[in-house]
């Protein structure tokens, strides 16, 4: 019997000799740990059965986390060879008093933005004005040295003609940033830079230093400006004043917005100083919502490339309140249900998944 037709007999008769002799339930647990295993091997990642957040959105791991021993999944979806408890209801409750926790500093600081909305559209107009002189004064600079109507020695204007056309485009993009956003992120422009101290295991993972023990590094953010880090130990800790002969590594300068979507946009900083026989240092700023400015997080997530978290009232949009209250105020989130129905509801999105 060729190998085609064996397989043809066996996928028509197991299916009924799995019923006779261990009842519907055994067959199904049998077809869908296949189709998982499936999944998997299709798309090289598994998505977990049940979902652990409040939005109904179930995680997605890679398929190395599969079946390894290693409860990924909040239902155990994950690992058919073992059991794993079920802690769906629990992170969808946790879940949840989040998003109730973050509404309520959404609305809080969207009260205080309206009352000072005035004082807003001020900074923001007075911004762009700012910006636009700027602008025009590089490029009278920049017209200039092209027709030789300022004295200049050669080096200096083969300098300047070489880097006002970078400052350009940078304003260009920066006036691009204010206007694509309102009133919202005006007053970053005109705030004070912000510091956080982290060590090289808590940004990097990891030390390079001989002794294993991992240096830490202040890291200084000035907001459309750039971003540096130096050791602690160049620093004078009675003044705070970096130590003569000492400079900090700049990690990157402002250059251009990524994703401009206003609760959440992207903005990378690129030009710094290069790495030890690697590329310029290059970092992407993405901005999250705080009732205050802050630096939350730092990490290095390649060679010379960092990604920094920065909590800002600018991040915080009345559509991300819109879509909170979506989530929250569906009839259909476990969250708003007692446990018994809310395991009635998981059992039905698993018996729709499978």
């Amino acid at each position: 019997m060729s190998i085609f037709r064996l397989r043809t007999v066996l996928s028509c008769t197991l299916p009924c000799l799995c019923v006779l002799l261990f009842g519907c339930n055994a067959w199904v647990a049998i077809s869908s740990e296949n189709l998982a295993l499936e999944e998997v091997l299709q798309t090289n990642q598994f998505v977990c059965i049940q979902s652990d957040s409040p939005s109904r959105s179930r995680s997605v791991i890679p398929a190395s986390f599969y079946d390894d021993g290693v409860c990924d999944c909040c239902d155990g979806s994950d690992e058919p060879s073992i059991e794993c408890p079920n802690s769906c209801i629990d992170q969808v409750q946790k879940a949840t008093v989040a998003l109730q926790q973050e509404l309520a500093l959404l609305e809080d600081v969207l009260t205080a933005r309206s009352e000072s909305r005035h004082t807003h559209a001020q900074i923001h107009s007075k911004t762009l004005a700012e910006l636009r002189e700027l602008h025009a004064q590089y490029r009278k600079q920049y017209e200039a040295l092209q027709s030789h109507s300022v004295s200049v020695s050669p080096h200096q204007r083969a300098y300047y003609l070489s880097v006002l056309p970078e400052h350009l485009r940078k304003l260009k993009q920066l006036v691009q940033f204010m206007r694509s956003h309102g009133t919202l992120y005006a007053p970053l422009y005109h705030g004070e830079c912000l510091s956080k101290i982290s060590d090289e295991k808590e940004y990097r993972g990891g030390t390079t230093s001989e002794d294993g023990v991992p240096e830490t590094y202040l890291f200084t953010y000035c907001p459309f400006r750039y971003v540096t880090q130096i050791p602690i130990s160049k620093i004078d800790q009675s003044t705070q004043e970096v130590l003569p002969g000492e400079k900090p590594t700049v990690l990157g300068r402002f250059s251009k917005l990524l994703q401009s979507d206003p609760s959440a946009p992207h903005v990378l900083y690129d030009g710094g100083d290069p790495c030890f026989g690697g590329p310029d240092r290059t970092v992407q700023v993405v901005y999250r919502c705080g009732p205050n400015m802050q630096l939350l997080r730092l990490r290095e997530n390649g060679l010379c490339q960092y990604d920094l978290l920065v909590a800002t009232p600018s991040a915080c949009t009345s559509e991300r309140v819109s879509v909170i209250k979506s989530i929250l105020l569906s009839e259909d989130e476990p969250s708003s249900l007692d446990s018994s129905t809310a395991s009635s509801w998981w059992q039905e999105l698993a018996s729709d998944v499978l």
